[in-house]
């Protein structure tokens, strides 16, 4: 549309000719007083434009089409103006201008098949308003359907060749020679109009038609515009036919996307909204023109409701159906499905395009299934009349104060507040402002869905209670900060709150009465950080953006929490940009967002820990017995939010100078070993730099302690510090220090390892140790085989399934499904079970039936090669040996009783609530009983949760892998010495 972008002189508007005005002072000499300017007319664009749209009952499904045209058209910059006109089935059309001036172009668009199209008063009276225009002014039906189409409509254009007599000519004067020869005009008084599809070819020869000077014979389509509608051959009415006679019908003239997309119809309620969303279900180009065809088909009949509402004649649809393959046939659930997830997508997205209907014995089609969230936000949340008319009274209630200018909660609003008095710094004012209105204009807000407050620090933008605010949101996340640090001076902290109205979206329990919109009237505060923007919403807005297509983004919301410890978050909140490395919390991954079926996996016991909320529920530990289970188990899928753990001990060290109470100071070093020990309480702290923390802890709270001892007594500083350290500042870490001290005048003691020493092989390890302890199963035996470790397991399951309560019910099914359904495990060994129920009521049942199954299983259980004689070549070589093991003690020493094993210690599982391993308990209660330090023992194990407890005891370790699979695993939980049999063990020690 190149040629229509013209520019003319101005009727009006005039500009100074700067030139003119100065050729004229030159030449005529007048005084100063007297010079008159030189104005010319300023350029303007050639043409105006209005564009007329049918309202008729086949329209509802070029709508987008109309908002893309409309949109398009007024974007380009070709035209002064671009003004949209409805125009009804009855065939008037308000306000549309036509003065015959030779700058104002009509385009309608219409599908030419409503009643304004065919004989009656209706058409009588749309085709007086055409004529008019058409002797008035340029004039074009822009017609949506294909051309092979056309002949089927009341106004059926023809292919030829239309000339213009001149620029911008109306119809009255185009002449048009068809292609056809033995076409003919159906009227001396008939016009050509010309007719476009809506494509760039067509357009373009239309606009060189209109631009034209005369003389040109431009290519097109063009339809006759009769003083009335001309009588039409009056087809057989469909409701008359047979539902065969139908599909066949339309079998033989529609395209075959058409036609496969009537089968997927056929098994959903075929209104215009419905019928798109499962075009774009099934289609992978999905065309309104196939759409159009099925609905023009004579297939459908309009039905009561709003426009575009149909629905199939007798019989059709169950003929479509019978065309759709066997397997498409059978996946109705799967295209409901699918459809429900489109919704779930777009709803509350784009408005008008869908409206939710519930209630109690309503008839109707099912076509999708949906979220119980997307039901709330496309306004259908299955209340009773009664809360209906309670939020109804309410929404009365805050328009009434809206109007006496009151604030009310009713109405959702948007905060952005800055730290500092805006009236002295009116740059960043500027700045907001361009960014509050961009951050709404991008959400797709218009400026009738809001109102704007200036505050002094920033301003509040209150929200019609209709709007969704996701849109909002996700605008907010995308742009921002945007022009807010674009300036040289230190831009102000935003922080942007979304606060919601009455009871809009929160959980169950929640009471939302605080003027701030977050529940129980507390105020979320979120913590200090360096980035420019926060965003804060509540928790059922986040819960919608992790339900949607955005969370896929980089931005991650973290909780704010209230004053109690087992509290919902009152809100979530997200830096932009995203915060640095280095601010992000210690040893915890995350947040991360799981959404639908997708949920983290199972964590390694003693390595890493799941962490896991729901939008509006408390911080809790993952349920290895149960993952899935919880309080929303049995609902439909809602995004769930998690963080992992590293469980894994960590090391820092640095050498110390802390005072005496004499004139000297104690040199020495110090080293820091800490680990998580409650994932939750640390995860909800959310520290970061924790070995900096530390660190800074002990270099506050040390001179305290070793000013009130002598220089020449560094042996009891020492002593005193390392047991009068006091609680350390990291919630949910568990922390040993070991610190080295001396005169200053001395030299400094060597520094504290900060693991054990490592080796390259066990005769490395062997050497430097006092005492070995043998892990039981692995080393000694191997108690369960894989089969018999499994069954054991689900045996354990079913009872921890029949003794639960009513109360329990779900977390029954759940463990019962886990222990009948074997491809389903999660806990493949019943040590795996016990550590799950530690803490449990069940606990000591779990544990007194895994003593009966381990003294079952050890008249069965073979020997570990090379075990007997390690023993006793380690206790010649003057080593003390203990067996440490999570079996029970009574099964330890059946087994190792005929052997006549003369062991230092055997230590089993203690009683409930004893923790089992990874927790280092039992190997403690063994150095102690052998009287050696950790630094002078070694422990042989097979398991990942035994090196834990290793490493957190500061034992060293040797792993036994009786297979790539188990290498691999103690290799990355960090174990640096593995041997394949204990032959090579057996060598060390007999070299000793």
């Amino acid at each position: 549309m190149r040629p229509l972008k013209r520019t003319v002189p101005a009727a009006r508007a005039r500009l100074l000719d700067e030139r003119a005005t100065a050729d004229r002072i030159a030449r005529f000499g007048a005084h100063p007083d007297v010079w008159l300017p030189v104005l010319r007319p300023a350029r303007e664009r050639w043409l105006r434009l209005a564009l007329v749209h049918d309202t008729g009952p086949t329209m509802p499904v070029w709508r987008p089409l109309v908002r893309e045209l409309h949109t398009v058209l007024a974007q380009s910059g070709i035209f002064r103006t671009v003004t949209l006109h409805p125009a009804g089935p009855d065939g008037r059309a308000e306000h549309v201008p036509d003065p015959a001036d030779g700058r104002t172009l009509t385009l309608v668009v219409s599908d030419c098949m409503g009643p304004q199209w065919r004989p009656g008063p209706a058409g009588a009276r749309w085709y007086a308003t055409l004529r008019h225009w058409a002797s008035r002014m340029p004039l074009a039906v822009v017609q949506p359907l294909p051309e092979h189409l056309w002949p089927t409509t009341a106004f059926p254009a023809e292919p030829g060749v239309l000339a213009s007599p001149g620029a911008a000519a109306p119809p009255a004067a185009l002449t048009f020679a068809p292609y056809d020869p033995d076409a003919a005009r159906p009227h001396p008084a008939a016009f050509p109009v010309p007719v476009l599809e809506p494509g760039a070819a067509w357009l373009a020869h239309w606009a060189a038609l209109v631009a034209g000077p005369g003389g040109a014979h431009t290519p097109g389509a063009a339809a006759w515009l009769s003083p009335a509608p001309p009588e039409q051959d009056r087809a057989a009415d469909p409701g008359s036919l047979p539902a065969q006679d139908l599909v066949l019908r339309f079998r033989a003239t529609a395209s075959p996307e058409a036609f496969r997309l009537a089968g997927h119809l056929a098994l959903a309620d075929p209104s215009v909204p419905v019928m798109r969303l499962v075009q774009r279900a099934v289609e992978r180009d999905p065309r309104p023109q196939h759409l159009a065809e099925v609905i023009l088909s004579g297939m459908l009949t309009a039905v009561p409701g709003p426009p575009g509402s149909y629905a199939f004649r007798p019989g059709v649809g169950e003929l479509l159906q019978r065309t759709l393959p066997r397997t498409a046939r059978g996946r109705t659930r799967d295209l409901l499905e699918r459809m429900g997830r489109l919704i779930d997508a777009r709803a509350g997205l784009v408005a008008g395009e869908f409206r939710a209907r519930t209630g109690t014995g309503s008839a109707g089609t099912a076509f999708a299934t949906v979220s119980e969230d997307t039901v709330r936000r496309l306004g259908a949340g299955g209340r009773n009349a009664v809360q209906e008319a309670e939020q109804n009274e309410q929404s009365k209630q805050a328009e009434q104060g809206r109007s006496a200018g009151q604030d009310s909660t009713a109405w959702p609003t948007l905060r952005f507040e800055t730290d500092t008095d805006l009236g002295t710094r009116p740059e960043a004012r500027i700045s907001l402002e361009y960014a509050v209105h961009q951050v709404l204009s991008r959400g797709g807000l218009t400026p009738q869905q809001y109102e704007v407050l200036v505050r002094p620090d920033g301003y509040r933008v209150r929200v019609d209670p209709g709007v969704f605010l996701l849109p909002v949101l996700a605008a907010a996340l995308r742009w921002l900060p945007g022009p807010l640090t674009d300036r040289a001076e230190a831009a102000p902290r935003l922080r942007v709150t979304f606060q919601d109205g009455f009871e809009n979206g929160f959980p169950d329990g929640f009471q939302n009465d605080s003027p701030g919109g977050f529940p129980g009237g507390q105020e979320a505060v979120p913590p200090q950080a360096s980035a420019p923007v926060l965003v804060v919403v509540p928790p059922a807005l986040y819960e919608a953006f992790a339900d949607s297509s955005a969370a896929a983004g980089p931005h991650r919301f973290r909780p704010l929490y209230g004053a109690a410890p087992d509290a919902p978050p009152l809100a979530w909140y997200c830096p932009l940009p995203a915060p640095r490395a280095e601010e992000e919390p210690d040893l915890v991954r995350g947040p991360f967002i799981a959404t639908g079926s997708e949920r983290p996996g199972i964590p390694v016991p003693g390595r890493s820990a799941v962490v896991h909320l729901w939008s509006a529920g408390p911080l809790t530990l993952l349920d290895p017995a149960g993952p899935h289970a919880g309080p929303h188990a049995g609902r439909p899928a809602r995004p769930m939010t998690y963080y992992e753990v590293d469980l894994t001990p960590q090391h820092a060290g640095l050498p110390v100078s802390l005072p005496s109470s004499g004139k000297g100071e104690f040199v020495g070093t110090a080293m820091l070993t800490w680990w998580v020990e409650d994932p939750v309480a640390f995860v909800r702290a959310g520290t970061a730099r924790v070995a900096d923390r530390l660190l800074a802890h002990l270099l506050e709270t040390a001179p305290r302690i070793t000013r009130h001892h002598s220089p020449r007594r560094a042996a009891g500083a020492q002593r005193a510090l390392d047991t009068q350290l006091g609680r350390w500042p990291v919630p949910g870490l568990a922390v040993r220090c070991a610190v080295r001290l001396a005169p200053e005048w001395a030299p400094p003691p060597a520094p504290p390892s900060a693991a054990p020493a490592t080796a390259a092989s066990p005769t490395g390890l062997l050497a430097g140790a006092d005492a070995v302890l043998l892990g039981f199963d692995g080393p000694v035996t191997r108690l369960f085989t894989a089969s018999a470790a499994r069954e054991a397991a689900r045996d354990l399951l079913a009872v921890a399934a029949a003794r639960r309560g009513p109360r329990d019910a779900e977390h029954t099914r759940v463990t019962r499904e886990a222990s009948e359904v074997p491809a389903r495990e999660v806990l493949t060994h019943p040590l795996d079970v016990l550590r799950v129920y530690a803490r449990d009521e069940l606990g000591p049942l779990l544990r007194a039936r895994l003593d009966e199954l381990e003294l079952a299983a050890v008249p069965h259980a073979p020997t570990t090669h090379n075990c007997v004689a390690l023993v006793r070549a380690l206790q010649e070589s003057g080593r003390r040996v203990a067996v440490v093991t999570d079996v029970c003690e009574e099964a330890v020493r059946r087994y190792v009783e005929p052997y006549r094993l003369l062991l230092d210690g055997v230590h089993g599982r203690g009683p409930h609530p004893a923790p089992l391993m990874p927790d280092p308990g039992c190997l403690r209660r063994a150095l102690r009983s052998l009287g050696v330090g950790a630094d002078a023992g070694v422990l042989i194990g097979s398991t990942v949760a035994e090196l834990t407890a290793a490493q957190q005891a500061g034992l060293r370790f040797v792993g036994l892998a009786r297979n790539p699979t188990v290498e691999q695993d103690l290799r990355a939980a960090g174990c640096a010495v593995t041997v394949r049999s204990l032959t090579e063990v057996l060598e060390a020690a007999r070299a000793l």
